[in-house]
């Protein structure tokens, strides 16, 4: 398959919204060959604050680039986010997810500029200053694909491994360099680097989960573990006296985590949010391989194969002698005829009757419980190997 053939694949798949915020992406490309639309569509310093009032921009920047290789990077990252990010999240998180990083990281420039502006005095910065584009929602995605795919090696080189976890740091690397080679104005480093910020800040503690819960207090999406290993140790001391400091003037909270005692493993810290998102992660990879077969996704409303097949094994191991005798003394008609010299017996008689073991028929139960989902569920025609979601993503998470 082409490269053309995967773009168009993908843009059939994505939503009604993403398809019309790549075409603004393109309209507003179109509208970047006007002389005065830098100004009236892109955040300008001097013209957003009184007496202009241009607050409109604070919107339409999102859409607004005069280069075209940065509006194709804008498209492409428009649609992996809707690859990757909607299936787990939805369309309403994620379309949340793009305002609040772009916005917030946009007034954080802005008021950089003006912060300029204090020590500088020069109006250059706030009126020949424009801010535009979605560089700061690319970096947002870096620190989304930091939290939801596995820690996997994505380049071997010969000094190093680069991981997921690396991916925002490089990627700010490379911005940096091209702001410092002039290739890219200073705004576009800064609103990746807000962008970064915004966006983990959004993840590690205000996004709202089904089990209600807010943000991802896991070990691993600390802000210390996206720099290499070496940068690790400063970064943390820094990054904890800056969340001591936000605890103590009451903008952030302490983390409350489940402990729970086992009495042969010690004491293990269980994330319940850690857990439901690799639930999530097990689901659209079973929804993956569903559609790879030319089967419909399993249904999100839907009880998971494990629970499903868990059922029929429960009704089976849990039936027991009364649970028969009822059910004979219920339905007389279609007992049959007792023949001569034969007791039949009464429904006390039976309650008295030893219960059987139930266990070679749960053991064959379970066998048989897979193909009870297969036949009464099309879309489950094919499942994978492992239908249970928390083994298919490696378990839930513990950290000590």
């Amino acid at each position: 398959m082409s490269i053309a053939d995967s773009f168009v694949a993908a843009y059939k798949k994505c939503s009604l919204i993403t398809k019309l915020i790549g075409g603004f992406l393109i309209l507003f490309y179109a509208l970047s060959f006007f002389k005065e639309s830098k100004k009236l569509l892109a955040i300008t310093p001097g013209y957003f604050m009184p007496p202009n009032y241009y607050v409109w921009t604070l919107f339409t920047f999102i859409f607004y680039d005069d280069h075209w290789y940065c509006v194709i990077i804008d498209i492409v990252t428009l649609f992996f986010s809707n690859t990757l990010l909607e299936p787990l999240w939805g369309q309403r998180e994620l379309m949340k997810y793009l305002l609040i990083v772009t916005v917030m990281s946009g007034l954080m420039c802005f008021f950089l500029c003006y912060f300029l502006y204090l020590f500088t005095y020069s109006l250059q910065i706030i009126f020949n200053t424009h801010i535009h584009g979605m560089i700061a929602y690319a970096a947002a995605i870096t620190v989304a694909v930091r939290q939801t795919l596995p820690d996997d090696i994505i380049l071997s080189l010969p000094i190093a491994n680069i991981k997921n976890q690396h991916l925002s740091f490089i990627c700010m690397l490379i911005v940096i360099c091209m702001t410092l080679l002039h290739l890219v104005n200073f705004v576009y480093c800064f609103l990746f680097i807000s962008g970064i910020l915004v966006s983990w800040t959004y993840l590690r503690f205000y996004q709202k989960h089904g089990n209600g819960h807010h943000g991802d207090h896991s070990d691993s999406f600390e802000f210390a573990r996206f720099f290499p290993n070496h940068l690790v140790p400063p970064v943390s001391i820094v990054a904890n006296a800056i969340f001591s400091l936000l605890v103590r003037i009451r903008l952030c909270k302490k983390f409350e985590r489940q402990v729970s005692a086992a009495p042969l493993s010690g004491v293990v810290v269980r994330d319940p949010d850690e857990s439901e998102r690799r639930k999530q992660m097990a689901l659209k990879a079973l929804n993956d391989r569903l559609l790879s077969a030319g089967h419909e996704p399993w249904p999100r409303d839907a009880p998971s194969p494990a629970a499903a097949a868990a059922t029929v094994v429960a009704a089976s191991a849990t039936s027991t002698t009364a649970d028969i005798a009822d059910q004979l003394t219920e339905q007389p008609h279609q007992q049959p005829q007792s023949s001569p010299g034969h007791k039949t017996l009464s429904s006390s008689e039976l309650r008295q009757l030893p219960v059987p073991d139930f266990r070679p028929q749960a053991v064959a139960a379970t066998a048989a419980a897979a193909a009870v989902v297969a036949s009464s569920t099309p879309t489950a025609a094919k499942l994978p190997q492992s239908s249970n979601p928390d083994a298919a993503a490696g378990g839930s998470s513990s950290t000590a």
